[in-house]
């Protein structure tokens, strides 16, 4: 899916949704093989969201999609999403989401069509993306849920458009949308009724719109940086088995400069140096517990030039060697040791 990325706070939002149903955010996170501390970060890859769905949807059905927008509250991205409830208008409100939706992830850009009696919120991907059944329920609850929360008093959504086929659970999607669906459709989108558009919302305040936007601009365009720290992970993790994964190679691949990469990682609190480390560490601990491959193996897959290196390596990272690590985890998790 190339170098997609996801605000981290909108996915610890859909599994804060998933807690509020009663269902075991550690179990989820475990099954997806997701490191957490990606949760931590300003932005997660594509990869990380979706195995974190599709580890949801393994445990807990197929509506996991519709359940994450619980998790949906108002100070989910804080300056933005109070300036949008500081909007005059529901459309108001809309056009801020249209406006900073990039900053939330370049998987999709979002448009609003005011071009006929029918207005329509759509979902247009970039570069040919194709997201999960699951992921698109989400964004278009979530979505829901906002304009719901702005205007209460009226009925927001007229129609759905969803561009796949009709589930089995369809009925799930009906009770929750509480609108004809359109499957199928060319495209992702809300019709939202004229009413629900330009009628003044109970919270409009155009002094605190115009204070939040302020500090959402601020604030987003500092998060900016942070995709730099994405790319640079991404290379990090698809040259690890080349030994020469240097800061020098990876700012020629993301076509900056070494001192301009070197100054975005400082402001990330890190080191090109750092990250590698620790992602050596991470699939190193991977690569121990859950394949068979040998310790000159592991260690050519992480671009150590021997396995002593990567032994002493491991054993600053884990207090032991790799191969008493795995018995020590074998042992543990299943009763007996190689």
């Amino acid at each position: 899916m190339g170098n997609v990325y996801v605000l981290s706070s909108w996915l610890g939002s859909c599994l804060h949704g998933y807690q509020l149903c009663g269902w075991d955010r550690s179990a989820i996170i475990e099954a997806s093989g997701v490191d957490a501390t990606c949760l931590t970060n300003t932005y997660c890859n594509s990869d990380d969201v979706l195995a974190i769905f599709a580890a949801a949807e393994l445990l807990y059905g197929d509506a996991i999609g519709l359940e994450a927008r619980r998790g949906i509250v108002p100070n989910t991205f804080q300056a933005l999403s109070l300036a949008i409830l500081s909007a005059d208008t529901l459309r108001d409100g809309l056009k801020l989401m249209e406006k900073y939706s990039a900053y939330i992830s370049n998987a999709y850009d979002c448009v609003l069509r005011e071009d006929s009696d029918d207005p329509v919120f759509g979902f247009t991907f970039t570069d040919s993306i194709e997201l999960p059944q699951t992921v698109m329920d989400a964004i278009l609850a979530t979505t829901v849920r906002t304009c719901r929360f702005l205007q209460p008093q009226h009925v927001t959504i007229s129609q759905v458009d969803i561009a796949y086929t009709k589930p089995k659970n369809a009925d799930v999607y009906a009770s929750y949308f509480k609108a004809p669906i359109h499957w199928g459709a060319k495209e992702f989108a809300l019709h939202i009724t004229p009413e629900c558009l330009y009628s003044p919302s109970m919270h409009g305040n155009p002094t605190l719109l115009k204070q939040h936007e302020h500090q959402c601009s601020e604030a987003l365009s500092a998060l900016d940086y942070s995709s730099f720290l994405m790319d640079v992970k991404r290379y990090i993790r698809s040259n690890l088995r080349q030994d020469d994964v240097t800061i020098e190679n990876a700012a020629l691949a993301l076509n900056i400069s070494v001192r301009s990469l070197q100054r975005l990682l400082h402001q990330e609190r890190t080191t090109f140096k750092q990250l590698l480390d620790q992602l050596r560490q991470h699939q190193a601990k991977q690569y121990i517990e859950n394949t068979p491959q040998s310790i000159t193996q592991i260690a050519h897959s992480l671009g150590f030039s021997d396995a002593g290196n990567f032994t002493r390596a491991f054993k600053r990272w884990f207090s032991c060697s790799p191969n008493q690590y795995r018995q020590s985890y074998v042992k543990q998790n299943f009763g007996m040791s190689k």
